[in-house]
């Protein structure tokens, strides 16, 4: 896939409270798409997609800003797409008011429609006919929706520490789904490493997300810095069944820690610590059929029970320890990069043999000592 870009921006300032800002994007994709595999019980190669293809998406915005006093302003703007592949597009309106309580303390509120492409691929999947004739049933689906809305706080308790708080929520629609009853949404892909090869689908799916984040961060200050983030939330979907359900990716939770910390040696030379902590609920998964695949002789899943479970908790720790020489033209770093100092086994893939029917667990990379020297010049 090769992509042309092309914009133009334009800004006019009407006064000192209003402020036009407008522009369009044009991308031109390229594509050269194939893709061959073994579908589940087959012995022979089968073509999924193998297209030469031109694809624009055009897109236009504008924004309106207003000031009605030093504490009080407001963005109005509208944002549009068509993509020229199969005439699909869409206008979306959206919404900023941000108040300033203090000098040190602000609200802000956003709301707005926002559109996303399928993934490229997906509309070149082909479905073989009755008769033989291949054809591109996913090539008319829309675009994917979504209604956003934001309410943040923002606080500077000094001028290297700030907390920004915010509570959101999502609801999305027009979501790609099969046209029979299944558990099936391609809101789910990107929770591997492909897309399902999934053909005859339609825009008639849906799912919602809601949580609240805090971040308290210390800007880079004599050498030390540091950055807290928490989030909780939920992540549904609904397929062609009509029955919600989580989504791959609700995990429920999710913090990080960072920090940091520069002691300089002399003029030239420094020596630093850094340390990463991430904290995480456990990725979404669909059991096993395990009846179903001993007769079918490969890997079925409960459709019924889509991401009805959850792996443990995803934890790791980072430790960094660094010394930097700067040179006339040259900047040298030598580091030692201890990964996952815990050796924690987190989760990364299930697997099930349909020979022997024995399911099998792979982890993510356990403790990795990592040494390297860098030059800049």
């Amino acid at each position: 896939q090769l992509r042309y870009s092309a914009s133009y921006s334009f800004n006019k300032k009407f006064s000192s409270r209003d402020q036009l800002t407008a522009g369009i994007v044009t991308d031109l994709n390229r594509l050269k798409l194939r893709n061959d595999y073994i579908p589940d019980g087959a012995q022979e190669m089968t073509t999924l997609f193998d297209t030469r293809n031109l694809s624009w998406l055009l897109r236009g915005y504008a924004n309106l800003g207003h000031r009605f006093s030093d504490r009080f302003s407001t963005n109005l703007g509208i944002h549009g797409q068509w993509f020229t592949l199969n005439n699909t597009a869409s206008i979306e309106p959206r919404l900023n008011i941000r108040y300033q309580l203090r000098p040190d303390q602000s609200l802000a509120f956003g709301a707005g429609l926002h559109s996303q492409l399928q993934p490229l691929e997906v509309y070149f999947y082909e479905t073989t006919g009755s008769n033989g004739q291949q054809s591109l049933t996913n090539r008319d689906l829309g675009m994917v929706k979504s209604l956003h809305s934001v309410l943040g706080y923002d606080i500077s308790f000094s001028k290297h520490i700030r907390l920004k708080a915010e509570v959101y929520g999502q609801y999305i629609y027009h979501a790609a789904v099969e046209k029979t009853a299944s558990a099936f949404s391609l809101l789910n892909s990107g929770a591997d490493f492909y897309f399902p090869d999934k053909t005859n689908l339609v825009n008639q799916g849906d799912g919602y997300n809601y949580g609240a984040e805090l971040t308290v961060e210390r800007f880079l200050d004599e050498g030390l810095y540091f950055l807290v983030t928490g989030s909780v939330f939920q992540s549904k979907y609904r397929g062609s069944d009509k029955q919600w359900r989580n989504t791959a990716f609700n995990s429920n939770f999710a913090c990080n820690f960072l920090v940091g910390k520069e002691f300089p040696i002399n003029r030239k030379s420094s020596f630093g610590i850094d340390s990463k902590l991430a904290w995480a609920g456990g990725q979404r998964y669909t059991p096993f059929d395990y009846a179903a695949t001993a007769a079918a002789g490969y890997v079925i899943f409960r459709d019924d029970l889509a991401y009805s479970l959850q792996n443990e908790a995803y934890l790791r720790w980072d430790f960094k320890l660094s010394y930097s020489r700067n040179g006339k033209k040259t900047t040298q770093k030598w580091y030692v990069d201890l990964q996952n100092l815990t050796n924690r086994q987190n989760m990364y893939f299930r697997t099930l043999n349909p020979k022997t029917g024995k399911s099998g667990e792979i982890y993510q990379i356990g403790f990795f000592p990592n040494v390297n020297y860098m030059i800049t010049f």
